[in-house]
């Protein structure tokens, strides 16, 4: 992971251009009236700027990673010891009935609770999406994200299978028994 370190003047620039503006000392302390400080603008390079040592740098940043192109279509939601991350639609998410249905499968292969996270896709999912999957293993249940016949998918760094919605799979005992095939061989994975 690549990490920002910020070391001097340098740094500052890079950060924020070539003009930036510095307080007097005493204008940083609250001031008794309605005077308003008003900063100095230094016209001169930053690396060139003498600056006080109270403004110089002295920890290390990690970089902030923003999500490039369209809005994203899932929200990942892990746990600290989630494995496995079972990405709902929104609306099936917030229906008790059908992740009590989801919870009872789960305890039924005897996964461990704490080993799952979540995902919620509100919107158009794009495969690159899976690139920035905080665990090593999903299960997506919507069939309309993926297309092809392989299960599971090499997606990134981690493995997804795909699956129908939790509404589907509640009435369908064939596509219960092709998840529950599923589930066995990724349990073996994560315990």
């Amino acid at each position: 992971m690549n990490q920002l370190l910020l070391n001097g003047p340098e740094s500052l620039s890079l950060l924020y251009g070539d003009v930036f503006y510095i307080f007097p000392q005493d204008a940083l302390a609250a001031a008794p009236g309605p005077e308003v400080a008003k900063p100095i603008h230094v016209s001169q390079p930053i690396a060139e700027a003498v600056l006080p040592s109270a403004l110089a740098p002295k920890t290390k940043l990690e970089p902030v990673i923003e999500p490039t192109g369209p809005k994203p279509g899932i929200t990942w939601r892990p746990k600290p010891m989630s494995k496995v991350l079972f990405v709902l639609q929104l609306a099936e998410f917030k229906d008790p009935a059908l992740t009590d249905f989801l919870k009872k499968i789960v305890d039924s292969l005897g996964i461990a609770p704490e080993f799952v996270g979540f995902g919620q896709i509100d919107g158009m999912v794009h495969l690159e999406e899976f690139d920035l999957m905080p665990n090593p293993f999903a299960v997506v249940f919507d069939s309309g994200v993926w297309g092809g016949a392989d299960n599971p998918v090499k997606l990134g760094k981690g493995e997804v299978y795909f699956t129908q919605g939790l509404q589907v799979l509640q009435d369908d005992q064939d596509l219960k028994r092709q998840l529950w095939a599923h589930l066995k061989v990724l349990k073996e994975k994560i315990q």
